[in-house]
């Protein structure tokens, strides 16, 4: 079963190298790499560890 009218996409690059995406991968999700990063953070505690480096300021200017 196919649920995509367009197999293949070609997009135009400025070098020689070809850039093709394939829309044929049957029952896929899109977020399977969500579910991994959020178990290697859990194991390993990523986001709390960047969230210690990080300065909790911001520039007034940039918050909407």
């Amino acid at each position: 079963m196919q649920d995509c009218a367009t197999t293949t996409m070609r997009f135009d690059t400025q070098t020689a190298l070809a850039v093709e995406a394939a829309f044929d991968g049957g029952r896929i999700t899109s977020d399977g790499g969500l579910v991994w990063l959020c178990r290697m953070d859990s194991e390993l505690g990523l986001c709390e560890a960047i969230s210690k480096c990080r300065s909790g300021e911001r520039g007034r200017d940039a918050i909407r």
